[in-house]
């Protein structure tokens, strides 16, 4: 008995160290956009009308015609590029970073939440799509994935927001 209770004390020793090892979460330098964009708390949840995912930790919303808003979550979602739609937390009539979160559901139906760190206001479509240009690695002479001159005006479209 005396040898299992050494052996419990141990491994949970172990877990608290790592725990505590582990620390806080570092957002990767390329989201640090102070310089570029305005950094908000929040938005209002009304009106948003599409979304696009940049890159795996973060996605741009659109609230209307040129109006759009980065959000970069704490962690990376390995899923999101295979989501069609996506629910978003909200706190009254706000969505907020550091308090809500990203959320789909997995093919087993079960549910992820990514904490949003960062709200970024865009101001019009071309930032916009210099942004994601500048987050994805794309280049001003990488003509196959250029998106700074789309064929559409917006976002890709089609899909899905639920508040």
């Amino acid at each position: 008995m005396k040898t299992i209770n050494k052996i419990f004390i141990t491994v949970i020793s172990i877990l608290v160290i790592s725990a505590c090892a582990a620390g806080n979460i570092q957002i990767p330098e390329k989201y640090s956009l102070g310089g570029q964009l305005e950094q908000i708390k929040s938005i209002y949840k009304y009106g948003i009308t599409d979304w696009e995912r940049v890159d795996t930790q973060s996605l741009i919303l659109e609230r209307g015609p040129g109006d759009y808003y980065l959000l970069v979550l704490k962690i990376p979602a390995p899923d999101l590029p295979f989501r069609t739609r996506i629910k978003l937390s909200s706190t009254g009539d706000l969505i907020r970073a550091g308090m809500d979160d990203v959320i789909f559901y997995n093919s087993a139906h079960m549910k992820q939440s990514y904490p949003i760190d960062r709200i970024y206001r865009i101001n019009g479509t071309e930032q916009m799509r210099t942004i994601r240009d500048q987050l994805t690695g794309r280049t001003p002479g990488d003509e196959e994935n250029k998106t700074a001159q789309p064929v559409r005006r917006g976002l890709s479209g089609g899909k899905g927001v639920d508040i």
